[in-house]
């Protein structure tokens, strides 16, 4: 009994060799497109571009990550191999790496327990992200030290309160 083929891994022909099956072409969509009508592109091979945003979570030999574009933010699966070449992920001090991805789009994937997603079977760095720098804005500290020494203010004057009591 032949066991069936792992996501990812080419499947040998009947003549033992193992050339690739020809990709569909992929289609270029937004997430807005996706998620407006799931059914319409489930199973289907699309390009997807967006910024990646939180962590990126390992399992086993893929990881789990996100990529948002203007719109909303999809999961991607991909291979552990694929996804070494993201450097920045995007949050309060970082700007994402942007992304393309092409791969398998899933409304439901029954290896993943029905999690929608795209199953990454290549990822592209459009743009590489990078550090965002925070300045602190004159304001912000002004307001800061009146609080501040209002605040010792009244402590001092609590602490006169009760040695005079």
């Amino acid at each position: 009994m032949l066991s069936p083929p792992v996501w990812g891994e080419e499947s040998p022909s009947s003549s033992g060799s193992s050339v690739p099956e020809e990709m569909e072409e992929s289609v270029p969509l937004t997430s807005k497109e996706l998620l407006r009508d799931t059914s319409k592109w489930d199973g289907k091979n699309i390009l997807f571009q967006g910024e990646a945003i939180g962590d990126i979570m390992r399992r086993g030999e893929f990881v789990w990550l996100n990529l948002q574009d203007d719109f909303g933010a999809i999961g991607i699966w991909a291979p552990q191999d694929l996804a070494r070449a993201i450097q920045y992920t995007g949050d309060y001090r970082h700007k994402g790496d942007t992304i393309e991805i092409e791969g398998q789009f899933f409304k439901a994937d029954p290896e993943l327990g029905g999690e929608l997603c795209i199953r990454a079977q290549r990822l592209t760095i459009v743009n590489q992200g990078n550090t965002i720098a925070q300045p602190l804005h004159p304001l912000k500290m002004e307001i800061a030290a009146i609080f501040s020494i209002g605040t010792l203010i009244l402590g001092l004057f609590r602490i006169y309160l009760k040695r005079r009591v």
